[in-house]
C-alpha cells in the first residue's frame, strides 16, 4: 500500500486531498493543528492524524520513531490568508518558510518519490501581462505570498543540491464543496451562495470589474496527484493550476442573486484588475486540464439551495 502525508490536511484543499487518497487506497498521515481563523476542518475516519504546527521540531522526532518513508509528501500547511501575514509577518516567515525548510529536511533524509509543494498565484502580484505564465517575474506585495515565493526557492534548492524530488503547483482562485463561507478571504462562490441562501444581499467591493480564475478544488486534487505520480521528470518545475478563464466578480453576482440587489461596498486597495493562468504548461507536461466549469457549477448549486429551501426563500435563490 503506497503511503502518503499531507501537511494542512484537515482544511478546504487538504481535506479534499485526503478523501481521494484513501479512496485511492493510500495510507495516509495528517499532520494539522488546525490553526486557521477561517477554516471547517474535515476528518476522514480513515486516515491518520497527528496535531502539530510544522515549525515544531518534536514533529520529526514523532516522524522518525516510527520509522515510515512516505512515498509522497503533499505540503499546503502554513499561513494561507493575506491579511493574517500582514498581521502576523513573524508568524508567517516561521510557518511557510521555516515550517518548509523543516519539512524538506525530513524529505531530504527520508527520500519520498516525490514532494509536491502547494503555492500560490498571489506571486504575480499586480502584474498586468495576462494570462500569468510560470516563467514570469514575481511581484511580491506582502508577507503571504513574499514567504510563498521563498518557499518556492526552498523546494527547488533541495532539489538542485539534495535530490529531493519536488513539483511546484501555484493554484489560482480555488472553489468546490466545503469552502469557507465566511470572512474577506472566502472564495466569493461559497460566500456568494451563503449570503442568498440566507436572504442576505451579496456584498460587492467596488464595481465587481475584478476578474479572477478559478478552479474546481477536484480538478487541484487531481493536478496535486498527477505531480506526484507522473513518471515524467519535471522535479523542480513550477505549474499553474487554473482554467484559462476569467469571471469578473459581478459575472458570479449575477449568476448567484436572484432578485437581490447586490450590497456596493468601498473597493479594496491594491487588487490586480485581472487574473488567468497560462496552462499550457501543465497541459502539456502533465496532461492536465480543468474538466468542471464554474457556471455549470453555480448553476447546480443554486438549484440545490432552491430544492431545499423550506422557509419560502427560493425567490431570492434564482433570477427570474
Amino acid at each position: 500500500m503506497k503511503k502518503a502525508l499531507i501537511t494542512g490536511g484537515q482544511g478546504f484543499i487538504g481535506g479534499h486531498l485526503v478523501d481521494r487518497l484513501i479512496d485511492d487506497g493510500y495510507e495516509v498521515l495528517v499532520i494539522d493543528n488546525q490553526s486557521s481563523s477561517t477554516a471547517e476542518f474535515h476528518i476522514n475516519a480513515k486516515a491518520e492524524y497527528l496535531d502539530f504546527d510544522i515549525s515544531d521540531v518534536t514533529l520529526y522526532n514523532e516522524l522518525f520513531d516510527r520509522a515510515t518513508r512516505y512515498d509522497y509528501v503533499f505540503h499546503l500547511a502554513g499561513v494561507s490568508k493575506v491579511q493574517e501575514s500582514i498581521d502576523k509577518p513573524a508568524v508567517t516567515v516561521f510557518d511557510n518558510v521555516l515550517g518548509s525548510c523543516s519539512i524538506l529536511e525530513f524529505c531530504k533524509i527520508t527520500k519520498p518519490v516525490k514532494v509536491v509543494f502547494v503555492s500560490t498565484c498571489s506571486v504575480y502580484g499586480l502584474s498586468e501581462n495576462v494570462p500569468f505564465k510560470e516563467d514570469e517575474e514575481t511581484d511580491c506585495l506582502n508577507p503571504y505570498s513574499l514567504t510563498k515565493r521563498h518557499a518556492e526557492e526552498l523546494f527547488q534548492m533541495y532539489n538542485r543540491i539534495y535530490g529531493v524530488e519536488v513539483s511546484i503547483l501555484r493554484l489560482f482562485n480555488v472553489f468546490g464543496p466545503r469552502a469557507p463561507k465566511q470572512g474577506d478571504y472566502a472564495p466569493v462562490v461559497s460566500k456568494f451562495m451563503d449570503q442568498v441562501s440566507k436572504g442576505e444581499k451579496p456584498t460587492m467591493y467596488g464595481t465587481g470589474a475584478n476578474t479572477r480564475d478559478y478552479v474546481h478544488v477536484e480538478d487541484v486534487v487531481n493536478a496535486m496527484i498527477l505531480a506526484a505520480e507522473s513518471s515524467v521528470s519535471l522535479s523542480g518545475e513550477i505549474f499553474n493550476v487554473g482554467t484559462g478563464k476569467d469571471y469578473s466578480v459581478r459575472e458570479i453576482v449575477d449568476m448567484v442573486r436572484g432578485d437581490l440587489e447586490p450590497e456596493m461596498m468601498a473597493p479594496k486597495q491594491g487588487e490586480c484588475k485581472k487574473v488567468i493562468a497560462d496552462i499550457t504548461k501543465i497541459k502539456k507536461e502533465l496532461g492536465w486540464k480543468p474538466k468542471h466549469n464554474l457556471k455549470s457549477y453555480t448553476q447546480k448549486e443554486i438549484k440545490k439551495l432552491k430544492k431545499d429551501s423550506t422557509k419560502g426563500s427560493t425567490k431570492s435563490l434564482t433570477k427570474e
